[in-house]
């Protein structure tokens, strides 16, 4: 089984690679693809693409990471609120 440890934001680029899977579990922007299964299909230095959207690696202080799978992103510069909330993501590796 293998075992995910995600507590900063150099632990996550070195998680995302082409192929892993990414649920959106919570959004303050918009509800849609909330609970998808999305695929890493690119991943730049800068950020990666998943199915049917991008997302910037940000600064770390922008982030927050729980229960070593899921990691939060916020709006850049702002308050970590429900209202600044880019996304909730949880990382699932496959067995």
């Amino acid at each position: 089984m293998l075992l995910l440890s995600i507590q900063n934001l150099s632990q996550l680029k070195k998680i995302i690679k082409v192929g892993t899977k990414i649920i959106k579990v919570k959004s303050g922007i918009s509800r849609k693809g909330i609970d998808e299964i999305r695929v890493v299909n690119k991943v730049q230095t800068n950020g990666f693409y998943m199915t049917g959207s991008w997302l910037e690696f940000q600064k770390a202080k922008d982030y927050e990471f729980y229960n070593n799978e899921y990691f939060s992103v916020y709006l850049p510069n702002e308050q970590h609120t429900e209202e600044n909330l880019v996304g909730l993501y949880k990382i699932i590796l496959d067995n």
